[in-house]
């Protein structure tokens, strides 16, 4: 039954893959078989997926991805043509991911990166809640929004390193400041870059007590991350 009622709606509403747009089958969701494998096949080795940092507030990082095509267009898509339906390519790496990161860390909490007021009005949701709830089903964890944005900032895609620093800074706040006395929190993000955004959130985090900070993304650039683990 619930594959003819499958059958029927793909007849009026065709479903295409997210990647290479072809008309998917009745047995593929969101991509194609093709690039299902070749998405699951630019997924980072177990070992290469957590990173410790060795300086500032973050204690570690976990990462699915390099952040390059097709991962990077899934993401623009999901980003600025409000294609929410994209994190489902994600699902079942982001369920890996978390069994590891289960068997390595216990985590009182999941947090996703807030989007400031205007910004999530215009794309009516935040990608990094999106993942958060889909990595929340595999740890089986309470997802908390207590990470708010005071104000605006200006795309971080638009500055240098240095530059993301002093555009982030002092923008995060915490809702009930009081409960997050020592917690240990894994942030969720779609993509992790320059860090500033991760850094300067786990920075007003820990300085609400929170004993322990982690960050997982979709997503890295690679160059940026050797830069600050060597």
């Amino acid at each position: 039954m619930k594959l003819a009622l499958e059958a029927f709606i793909r007849l009026i509403y065709p479903a295409n893959c997210g990647i290479c747009r072809r008309f998917l089958t009745l047995r593929e969701n969101t991509l194609c078989s093709d690039c299902r494998e070749t998405l699951t096949a630019l997924r980072f080795s177990y070992e290469a997926m957590n990173t410790v940092f060795r300086s500032g507030d973050l204690n570690s990082g976990w990462f699915l991805y390099p952040y390059k095509s097709p991962v990077k267009d899934l993401l623009t898509g999901l980003k600025f043509l409000k294609k929410r339906h994209l994190t489902n390519a994600f699902n079942d790496d982001i369920g890996d991911i978390m069994t590891l990161i289960r068997s390595e860390n216990r985590y009182d909490w999941i947090v996703p990166i807030p989007l400031d007021r205007g910004r999530k009005l215009e794309r009516h949701f935040n990608q990094a809640e999106l993942i958060a709830r889909r990595a929340r089903k595999s740890l089986n964890l309470p997802l908390r929004s207590c990470l708010k944005k005071k104000h605006s900032t200006m795309r971080q895609s638009t500055f240098s390193k240095e530059e993301r620093i002093w555009n982030i800074r002092n923008s995060f706040k915490v809702a009930r400041a009081d409960s997050i006395q020592g917690k240990s929190i894994l942030l969720v993000d779609d993509i992790y870059t320059t860090g500033a955004t991760a850094s300067e959130a786990a920075r007003t985090l820990k300085e609400c007590g929170a004993s322990r900070i982690d960050i997982f993304a979709v997503a890295r650039t690679q160059t940026e991350l050797r830069k600050q683990v060597n």
